[in-house]
């Protein structure tokens, strides 16, 4: 059984998958972090991931949070060997560089994206322009209206690529 620490458990995503891995039977959250903690969530939720009762056990964090969040989760990870799973877009330069040291410490997989089509157009794309040579290229996405960081992660996975 794989624990879970849902990081960003009150937000859209966060819903999704704590929804997700209460279908599985491999899987279970053990707790969450979040500015705003709510009671119904099925398990405990904390404001950060320091405030976490010492006694639930974690195999992983799965992160889909906020880049202010990401930067004071990613040294108690460090701290604690806590592997994660950094999906939050819209890191800057320093939190960056903070999840290259903390790859150091932990494992950390950071992917501005999960789908499977999404990573499979991002390899795709440096093939697509190796045949479309002097081809102007360009991305156009469209976002919800609370989408936070635009251009999302999400756009640029293939330019990136490219």
């Amino acid at each position: 059984m794989t624990n879970i620490v849902l990081h960003g458990a009150a937000g859209r995503m966060g819903h999704v998958v704590a929804a997700l891995v209460a279908q599985r039977d491999d899987c279970q959250i053990v707790a969450g972090v979040d500015a705003t903690p709510y009671d119904n969530a099925g398990f405990p939720v904390y404001t950060t991931l320091a405030e976490m009762d010492a006694n639930i056990k974690a195999d992983v964090v799965i992160d889909f949070s906020h880049p202010a969040a990401v930067a004071v989760l990613l040294p108690v990870c460090s701290q604690r060997n806590l592997p994660c799973v950094v999906c939050t877009t819209g890191l800057d330069d320093s939190i960056q560089a903070l999840l290259q040291e903390t790859s150091t410490k932990t494992a950390i997989f950071k992917s501005a994206n999960m789908s499977f089509g999404i990573n499979l157009l991002a390899k795709l794309a440096p093939q697509a322009q190796a045949v479309l040579k002097g081809v102007d290229i360009e991305i156009v996405e469209y976002q919800h209206r609370q989408k936070l960081d635009a251009p999302s992660g999400t756009a640029y996975m293939p330019a990136q690529a490219i």
